[in-house]
């Protein structure tokens, strides 16, 4: 199994250089490894420590659009890791800073500012514990987030907070979420793709780099797909555009 394109990466516009390297080292370092499409995808601006600033967005987005023309057999989207923030499912993108990006991931951090049972999102003290009725919690704040923003992609499932598997497969399913298994941060188990593999969702392999070294590496999420998920639930396994033009009109 070997992955088209990664979507998952951080640059230097992140705040206290949480990603390593430049959008234009990171272009270039996938080109060279072959991949045929990427996303940058810096945390939302809400991350106290990591976030982007608001107003980068749009340096990133002309620069991009100059890497584009330079790499023409390559596809580059710009986007966010958009922070969850509060358990009525708000997330820290708005219309303005859309206007800019072609895609947007969704997941739970600490460090967010918000009010996910605290002010730093303290959900991650009390999601991670196997409480029912937090799942639930967890849960309809991801499914509402779905529900109300146009989200491609929910990152890292299971870190800091336990969602119940199914409910929010199926709801990625009915809003064409689809559901990342990450390289980095591998939460899920075989029992939640079991559940997952009930509905229809799709699935999508990421790295979630931070360096060069890391841009295209899928090893550990390559080796549990190919225990547990068939690779016709992967979209980014077959050379076809997964994002196609992306969410920008």
């Amino acid at each position: 199994m070997k992955i088209f394109g990664d979507y998952h990466m951080h640059s230097r516009y992140s705040k206290f250089r949480h990603g390593k390297n430049t959008i234009a080292e990171i272009v270039e370092d996938a080109h060279k490894k072959g991949l045929k499409e990427i996303a940058i995808t810096d945390h939302g601006p809400r991350h106290l420590f990591f976030g982007v600033r608001k107003n980068a967005l749009k340096s990133a987005r002309r620069e991009i659009d100059e890497l584009q023309l330079k790499y023409p057999d390559m596809k580059i989207y710009l986007g966010l890791e958009a922070n969850l923030i509060t358990e009525t499912g708000k997330i820290d993108v708005n219309e303005d800073m859309l206007q800019y990006m072609d895609i947007c991931l969704l997941g739970f951090h600490k460090g967010a500012y918000g009010k996910f049972s605290g002010l730093l999102n303290l959900g991650h003290l009390l999601g991670n514990k196997k409480n029912p009725r937090r799942i639930k919690r967890n849960t309809d704040a991801y499914i509402k987030a779905i529900e109300n923003n146009k989200i491609n992609v929910i990152t890292h499932p299971n870190e800091y907070i336990y969602v119940d598997a199914k409910r929010l497969a199926e709801a990625c399913a009915k809003h064409g979420v689809l559901i990342e298994i990450n390289n980095r941060h591998l939460k899920l188990n075989e029992e939640d793709i079991k559940k997952m593999l009930e509905t229809d969702v799709k699935f999508i392999l990421d790295s979630d780099a931070h360096r060069l070294s890391s841009v295209g590496k899928v090893d550990t999420a390559i080796a549990f797909a190919e225990r547990y998920i068939p690779e016709d639930r992967i979209v980014n396994v077959h050379e076809v555009s997964v994002f196609g033009r992306g969410n920008r009109k």
